[in-house]
């Protein structure tokens, strides 16, 4: 165990400690045995005296003429004060109680044994003198002398027996002073001791972790360039050397983040900008759906994007299976021919690729076959997918090598995905302005149908009646129908206006459907024509998109001219309804209805069917028809509408 490290020095203080209280305990118990000791031989030294004064007193009995057992307690007495004096001064047993003895110490203090020798001169006189009274008759001269030296001489027996007695008092209490003396300093050495191991933890613990705890936060707060610097014991230092360690590495691992943060922000400024530019180019080529503007508009984004010398765009030929060159970004000369022959090696690979390839010239040198060779030194070939398939390929090309790297890759492969995107968007709205002028040209068709065809029909049998009622001589019926039909030939003109202006404004004023369809029921109210009444529960507008709303009262009107011309009915009913997001409308006559399995021989009624399904079609809805010979006509119309 070393006295540099904190447990070498805490495991001696602890020695120490354990050492000086042992040596207290020991002396407290030795102070104890030698006070147990010093009060046995005072209390014998004290029974000297007793024994004195009982030895002079059996003296005076036998000169009174005492028996035999004085004479005996006399020479108990006598025998029992010489052995406890010799015992005092040489050591050994003394008698104590009856019948029990106890070993004493030899005494080695000067004084006392100079005291107990004076004792035993002035014993040794007494003894004699006791010897001579227990042998002579009490009446004799000897006994009357022996006597009294007896008497004169148990004064100073006793005298010298206090005096024993009191340096065995002396000799003790210098005793127990002692131990005290001696208790108070090992008190103060613990004290001592307490102090310096409060004074060495603090030197060698509290003061160096303090240390190491100030290191600590400044570490925390960032400070890494301040080196931990301890000097304490073993333990605390091998922990200020791996906080030192710590330090260390932490201050590495900082210049290493922050190469990293700084390397990563060049690298984020530089994928940043090109993002911007990736961005602005997939807004300028989505935002125009003019196609060719769009495949111009590739190219040239993709050749300034990345710095490339020459951009070519080719689209997939699904009849031929061929590449065919659509747009060109650069030299003229960039191009080597007008489409590839078929799609084979690496022209087939580049279009079941996910993103761009890098090629070389000697690499794949048939990776874009329309662009010349010089512009092929080192070039990128994406495809265009749109979801799942291909619809061409997006080449850029330099002169030079080694030009592009896998952040060009991964640009051209996104500007492909977007104009991929803008070229097919461009091809379904060339599409769909294809479709919606076939569609323009049916709905004018209808609308040719529902209201000039409708009229010319109707002035043709007008002027069949007017021309039989001419041959009749009934002039006044041909007036009246010649009449009508001027009210008619009005009512189509307004229509062909009405036509004319929506064809040229699309904006019309916002109407419910329940007041377009009390309109059409007004305008059918006409003197010698049969009732029709508009009938609904709704108390809300109803709102259509203006064709939807044109759709339906289409519908209507078809199904209340055919009721008014054809079913020579009385009354005629329209009634709307909307329940659980359907509309439905339903014409009803009371006419002579029909069989709808046999066609009119004319085909007209059937035509209008068909124009009237067709336009139910448009609304997403159904169109059904219940009728009967001679039981009425029943026409329902219902689509889905947002009744909310």
């Amino acid at each position: 165990m070393r006295v540099t490290s904190i447990q070498g020095r805490m495991g001696l203080i602890f020695l120490a400690f354990v050492l000086l209280i042992s040596v207290s305990v020991a002396a407290t118990f030795w102070g104890i045995n030698a006070q147990r000791q010093d009060a046995l031989i005072i209390n014998l030294a004290g029974r000297q005296r007793m024994l004195a004064q009982q030895m002079t007193r059996h003296a005076l009995q036998l000169r009174m003429g005492g028996d035999s057992q004085t004479l005996l307690d006399l020479q108990e007495a006598e025998r029992t004060f010489g052995q406890t004096l010799a015992a005092l001064k040489d050591g050994g047993p003394a008698p104590y109680q009856p019948g029990q003895t106890v070993e004493l110490p030899a005494t080695y203090e000067p004084l006392i044994l100079a005291q107990i020798d004076g004792l035993q001169q002035t014993w040794r006189g007494f003894q004699a003198a006791l010897e001579i009274l227990q042998n002579n008759a009490s009446q004799s001269a000897n006994f009357s002398e022996a006597f009294q030296t007896v008497e004169e001489t148990s004064p100073l027996l006793q005298e010298q027996t206090d005096q024993v007695v009191r340096l065995y008092e002396a000799q003790a209490t210098r005793k127990v002073n002692r131990l005290q003396f001696v208790q108070a300093g090992f008190f103060g050495a613990s004290i001592v001791l307490l102090l310096f191991a409060g004074w060495l933890t603090r030197r060698s613990m509290i003061e160096p972790l303090l240390k190491l705890g100030a290191s600590a936060r400044r570490i925390g707060q960032g400070n890494l360039e301040t080196a931990v610097e301890v000097a304490s014991p073993d333990e605390v230092r091998l922990l200020a050397e791996n906080f030192e360690a710590m330090r260390v590495q932490l201050q590495a691992s900082r210049r290493e983040l922050l190469t990293w943060a700084e390397r990563l922000e060049k690298r984020v400024d530089q994928r940043t900008r090109e993002l911007e530019v990736l961005y602005e180019v997939s807004r300028t080529i989505s935002s125009k759906l003019d196609l060719e503007y769009v495949l111009s508009s590739v190219t040239e984004k993709a050749r300034d994007l990345l710095g490339a010398e020459a951009a070519v765009l080719c689209l997939l030929d699904e009849e031929t299976g061929c590449l065919k060159f659509k747009s060109l970004s650069g030299p003229s000369d960039a191009i080597l021919k007008e489409q590839t022959q078929d799609l084979h090696g690496q022209v087939a690979k580049i279009l079941a690729a996910r993103e761009a390839v890098t090629c070389h010239a000697e690499a794949c040198n048939g990776a874009c076959g329309i662009m010349s060779p010089a512009y092929k030194i080192n070039h990128l070939a994406a495809p265009l997918q749109v979801g799942e398939g291909v619809i061409g390929a997006l080449c850029v090309g330099v002169s030079k090598r080694n030009h592009f790297d896998l952040d060009d890759s991964r640009s051209l492969t996104k500007l492909a995905s977007s104009a991929a995107v803008a070229l097919e968007n461009a091809r379904l709205y060339t599409q769909a302005e294809r479709i919606a002028t076939l569609e323009e040209r049916q709905r004018i068709a209808a609308e040719m149908h529902d209201g000039l065809g409708q009229t010319l029909s109707f002035l043709g049998l007008t002027l069949d009646q007017v021309n039989e009622h001419l041959q009749d001589g009934s002039s006044d019926q041909a007036l009246a129908l010649l009449e009508r039909g001027r009210q008619v030939i009005d009512q189509a003109v307004i229509q062909v206006r009405a036509g004319i202006v929506t064809l040229m404004d699309a904006d019309t004023p916002v109407e419910s459907l329940q007041e377009r369809l009390q309109r059409l029921a007004d305008e059918f109210r006409q003197p010698g024509e049969p009732q029709v009444e508009f009938q609904t529960s709704l108390t809300a507008a109803l709102i259509l998109p203006h064709q939807q709303t044109s759709q339906v009262l289409r519908i209507v009107k078809e199904a209340a001219l055919n009721s008014q011309r054809h079913a020579a009915a009385a009354r005629i009913w329209i009634c709307l309804e909307v329940n659980k997001g359907r509309a439905e409308i339903r014409v009803i006559d009371d006419g002579r209805g029909f069989d709808p399995q046999k066609l009119p021989s004319d085909g007209r009624k059937h035509f209008g069917l068909q124009i009237m399904r067709a336009r139910a079609a448009r609304l997403n809805g159904a169109l059904e028809i219940a009728t009967s010979p001679e039981q009425g006509t029943q026409l329902c119309l219902s689509w889905p509408v947002n009744d909310h």
